[in-house]
């Protein structure tokens, strides 16, 4: 069984990866386990602990293995892949992949350091580690998808966002806006729906992954890293 692990800052990510998977992968092939981790860090005050996340699916003949942690935070991403590294590789895992925002606590114009920074604290002698940061949230993404929209509210459209805040999913780079989680709370608040945390899951639920993987991971590059990597872990040849 091959194996590839993901470590993702929150809920929206893990929830994003999850449904991305399932859009290129044979669902009969591939398992997705779901895991929270929680305290742990250098103080030491809280042991670190593991929260298995409901839904998790009993091993049988998959041949596809793939391990999804949320990490709680966009700081913690690089951490918690330092911590398990070692681990992970003893286990199997071909490749570990972490996806944060750079948002609130980095630039735009920081992003290639942070990147940067990430990949220079990485054990190179054990397995490869992708970073994949989203410019500048994974709302960005959320936007571009614009047909989910009307999902969210059948009178909620591109045309409508367009006029009352100034800019058009249709056509906009999703990375050139500043605060996309802003964006999609204004955009949905035009019909009298609330977005945050507590409601990530309906949007991700709406979205047409379809559409993210043949379209959108074609014109935004964070996506094009993620899809390309998921696509080459799902179609490798088993050693003869």
């Amino acid at each position: 069984m091959r194996k590839l692990a993901f470590f993702v800052e929150g809920a929206a990510e893990m929830l994003f990866v999850e449904g991305l998977i399932s859009e290129i992968a044979n669902k009969n092939d591939v398992i997705v386990d779901k895991k929270k981790i929680r305290g742990g860090g250098k103080s030491g005050k809280h042991p670190k602990r593991f929260q298995e996340l409901a839904g998790t699916k009993q091993v049988t003949d998959e041949r596809f293995y793939v391990l999804i942690y949320d990490c709680g935070g966009d700081q913690l991403v690089a951490q918690r892949i330092k911590e398990e590294h070692a681990n992970l590789t003893v286990a199997g895992y071909e490749k570990i992949i972490g996806i944060r925002d750079v948002r609130p606590s980095f630039q735009r114009h920081e992003i290639q350091a942070l990147q940067q920074g990430m990949e220079n604290a990485i054990d190179k002698s054990l397995a490869p580690v992708v970073f994949i940061l989203t410019e500048m949230e994974v709302e960005a993404w959320f936007l571009a998808e614009y047909s989910h929209f009307s999902k969210i509210h059948p009178e909620l459209n591109a045309e409508l966002i367009n006029d009352a805040l100034g800019f058009d999913p249709r056509t906009f780079r999703s990375g050139e806006r500043d605060h996309p989680a802003l964006d999609l709370e204004q955009a949905y608040s035009l019909k009298g729906v609330v977005y945050d945390k507590y409601s990530v899951e309906k949007t991700v639920d709406v979205l047409d992954f379809a559409i993210v993987y043949t379209e959108l991971a074609v014109a935004v590059p964070e996506l094009a890293v993620l899809s390309s990597n998921i696509d080459k872990f799902l179609t490798k040849v088993d050693a003869v």
